[in-house]
């Protein structure tokens, strides 16, 4: 939250996982945290029709993305605090910079971008 004096720091070499329904139950799941997943962001089962919300604020740094819905509608915050401080032992570069963005999605398909 961004009043609190602590962060949480989520650092995966290979993956992490959203565990299955029966183990987060079928609300929406609130994490607070900066994630860096180095090879993938999973949401097991998520086709599993549920229609609750995923909720992160904080970053999320990964390889990949799997889907998220219709499990969960998935709403990403930036927690701004996170621009000049990073929790303990987070990865951090100066090396990259972002120059300019673009809003559009690009669908790839056997190789090909739509």
């Amino acid at each position: 939250m961004p009043d609190a004096d602590d962060f949480l720091g989520l650092v995966s070499d290979k993956y992490v996982d959203i565990a299955p329904p029966d183990v987060t139950g079928l609300g929406d799941l609130v994490i607070n945290a900066a994630i860096y997943a180095k090879r993938r962001f999973v949401v097991k089962r998520y086709r599993f029709r549920n229609e609750a919300l995923l909720d992160i604020y904080g970053s999320l740094s990964v390889g990949s993305l799997s889907a998220t819905e219709p499990r969960y509608h998935t709403r990403i915050r930036f927690d701004e605090r996170l621009e000049e401080l990073r929790p303990p032992g987070f990865p951090m570069t100066d090396r990259f910079e972002v120059e300019s963005w673009d809003t559009t999605w690009n669908v790839e398909s056997l190789g090909t971008v739509h």
